[in-house]
């Protein structure tokens, strides 16, 4: 998946949040026969992380000494509380520490992993037990996941991270990926679990950040180069399989336009890239297909801040909804702005003001098929009926009596 980016400018408002978060932190976290860094040496490695602008190199090689001189558990706390700059993969830096975090805590170190970075902590956490266990993990990954903290949500977003290892651990096999992840599937949860993970391992697909030598011949052996939409199409992706494969397809799609892998896609191959989607038979992946791209979208609009997507405003609503509306058809273009809403709530991690925001602002038309989609999520994630009521309150007068009847036990 192409660069997920923190943007933000640092002002005195922000350094008394990180000073108030760092008081909190330092009363809860323990570190092994370290001393506690104190909250003056807290701000001076935030004032360095934060001259380091965009360089990545820099910003990640300082993280990881970090992490080992000072904790990993402190590291974290500070990747989350300092605000970098434009250009920078945070989900990768996240990964960055959590990496640390497993080798100094363990599958204990899960309890500390937040939602953060798109789960990028408890993915390092499921990966790093994978890659150094082997097949045993699969006898304790889910009970280790749910341990994430957050909602149900998160627990399903761990295996998400999961699929990442299982398909490195394969050496990069997609279908025996497919079997071993099917091993972490329940009932309960109506196998998501084993979904979510082959949808990581799609993702792990595109550009083969645990192993690129291994990776590359296998990525030509199990995609096709004239047919982006070949992973999700083949014999061994079961059904579920196929859903999370279509969404998280999209940035084959863009490379498929582009030719070039590394670039950031932009808005001059979107209805191009969109059209690909027209190659699937089948209508209900078709319209997955064309919602994939909404999640991507959205994070462009954000200038690529996935840690500001809450603060979300009009003209980033408009430049999304004009994006989807390069779909070839009024269907794909709905689907697009379906999962828009989707990746905002973030299964109920993130603040619901957004998604009551973007279907407030896009096309009217669009509008109501929006809150049902964003009802639905709240129902299953995070329905209780404070929040109903709050939610209720929050949407638009002329949508409040269909929010209550939607969200009703």
């Amino acid at each position: 998946m192409f660069k997920l980016i923190s943007f933000i400018t640092v002002g005195f408002i922000l350094i008394v949040v990180a000073v108030l978060a760092f008081i909190g932190f330092s009363e809860q976290t323990k570190y092994k026969d370290r001393p506690m860094p104190s909250q003056a040496e807290f701000r001076a490695d935030q004032s360095n992380l934060e001259s380091m602008g965009s360089d990545f190199g820099r910003i990640s090689e300082f993280l990881a000494k970090t992490a080992v001189n000072k904790g990993a558990l402190y590291a974290y706390e500070l990747l989350r509380f300092t605000r970098l700059g434009p250009g920078l993969d945070l989900h990768l830096l996240g990964h960055v520490v959590g990496d640390e975090i497993y080798k100094q805590e363990g599958l204990a170190g899960m309890a500390h992993c937040t939602p953060d970075f798109r789960n990028a902590c408890s993915h390092s956490i499921v990966v790093g037990a994978l890659l150094e266990n082997g097949l045993e993990v699969f006898d304790t990954v889910n009970d280790v996941c749910r341990q994430s903290p957050g909602g149900s949500g998160a627990y399903t977003m761990c295996f998400h991270g999961f699929g990442h290892g299982v398909l490195a651990y394969t050496e990069y096999d997609m279908e025996k990926t497919v079997e071993l992840c099917l091993l972490t599937g329940t009932d309960e949860y109506r196998q998501n679990e084993a979904h979510q993970c082959i949808g990581g391992a799609v993702m792990e697909m595109k550009d083969g950040i645990h192993d690129k030598e291994l990776w590359a011949p296998q990525k030509a052996k199990f995609v096709d180069a004239d047919n982006p939409l070949s992973l999700c199409q083949a014999d061994y992706m079961v059904p579920g399989a196929k859903h999370f494969c279509y969404v998280y397809i999209t940035p084959y799609l863009f490379d498929a336009i582009t030719g070039t892998p590394e670039a950031l896609p932009t808005p001059d191959i979107f209805a191009d890239s969109m059209k690909l989607c027209e190659a699937e038979p089948d209508e209900n992946y078709r319209r997955i297909c064309y919602g994939g791209f909404g999640k991507e979208y959205i994070t462009l609009a954000k200038d690529l801040n996935i840690q500001a997507m809450n603060n979300l405003n009009s003209d980033e609503i408009t430049k999304v909804d004009s994006w989807c509306d390069e779909a070839p058809n009024d269907y794909g273009a709905l689907e697009c702005k379906l999962e828009v809403v989707n990746s905002l709530y973030w299964g109920g991690e993130n603040d619901f003001k957004a998604s009551v925001k973007y279907c407030s602002e896009i096309s009217a038309k669009d509008r109501v098929p929006c809150f049902n989609r964003f009802y639905n999520n709240v129902l299953s994630y995070r329905n209780t009926p404070d929040l109903k009521k709050t939610i209720c309150n929050a949407v638009p007068a002329e949508y409040q009596s269909e929010c209550e009847a939607k969200l009703s036990p």
